[in-house]
């Protein structure tokens, strides 16, 4: 008897059981990354992770929301500030710059 003969046969899982319809849509593609090689009851407890959790993640670019109740401490021990100048953007990313800023005013607005 060869090794080959011991392989389980794998069944095909239907699509209905692949993605349940309660992912929002915003997280339907991490689902799918994070629910590969996963059984149906652990995509099931993904899926529920998700959904309590979906106002965690950003839903586009521009959501990307703030952490006001969290106070970073940075331990320098003896060591004093320091004040440095700022950096120039460098002058072939100007336009894109000017997008993404115009693109943040645009988002604060709405």
């Amino acid at each position: 008897m060869s090794a080959v003969s011991n392989i389980e046969k794998v069944h095909e899982v239907s699509k209905e059981s692949k993605m349940p319809e309660s992912v929002p849509s915003h997280l339907k593609e991490l689902f799918d990354r994070a629910g590969v090689g996963m059984t149906i009851e652990q995509r099931n407890s993904i899926c529920g992770m998700l959904k309590k959790h979906a106002d965690t993640f950003s839903k586009n670019e521009q959501d990307i929301g703030r952490a006001g109740f969290i106070r970073h401490n940075i331990p320098t021990g003896e060591a004093h500030p320091i004040k440095q100048h700022l950096r120039r953007v460098p002058e072939a990313m100007h336009k894109e710059v000017d997008w993404h800023v115009k693109e943040m005013l645009t988002t604060i607005r709405s």
